[in-house]
């Protein structure tokens, strides 16, 4: 049983390898063509013409179902917006899935460090910022989105006095900041 858990959990580990190294080019090639149809020219000549049928449907519905759905024929502009709420969609649905993918990581962690500590009674603290205002946003690398959480839940460095790791303070104290909050006590206490 357990060769077979290895070699599962090394798999594993390999398919997260693989799906780490094209992680940054698939969010920044979606977000280019994002950025090309939301660039879409609208004052071009002719974009308003209806030049064929979409891959979009109007059905009629009623109590009992949407039973007759015609085609619709869309412009250019129109194509161009479907298709950047189509892709839109899917690499919000992408980033949701990673998001998922590092929590059940993290989560994992925590029992691993929770079943070697108590038979090893480690004294060293890991880095846990669960307990701080802010950690339900999740911390994002390289997002230039103003909105980006600072907690890591993968991060399993030592934690000094505030419980965090340098790194996760660093961001914590930064989106702090930016929220308009004090800083913490640990903060004070430190630089004195």
């Amino acid at each position: 049983m357990r060769q077979g858990t290895d070699r599962e959990l090394d798999d594993a580990a390999h398919q997260l390898g693989l799906l780490a190294e094209g992680h940054r080019g698939a969010v920044s090639r979606s977000q280019a063509e994002i950025g090309l149809y939301d660039s879409y020219p609208t004052q071009t000549p002719g974009a308003s013409v209806a030049t064929g049928t979409g891959n979009l449907a109007v059905c009629r519905c009623d109590g009992g179902g949407c039973d007759v759905c015609m085609p619709v024929t869309l412009t250019r502009v129109e194509r161009a917006a479907d298709a950047r709420l189509r892709l839109g969609q899917q690499r919000d649905a992408y980033l949701t899935r990673i998001n998922r993918i590092k929590q059940d990581v993290a989560a994992a962690l925590e029992e691993q460090r929770t079943l070697t500590g108590t038979r090893l009674k480690a004294a060293v603290q890991r880095c846990d910022g669960r307990h701080l205002e802010g950690s339900d946003i999740l911390w994002v690398p390289h997002s230039r989105d103003p909105d980006n959480g600072w907690y890591d839940p993968l991060c399993a460095e030592a934690a000094d006095a505030s419980g965090l790791s340098p790194r996760c303070r660093i961001r914590h104290d930064r989106w702090r900041r930016e929220h308009n909050l004090p800083p913490l006590a640990h903060a004070r206490t430190e630089a004195a």
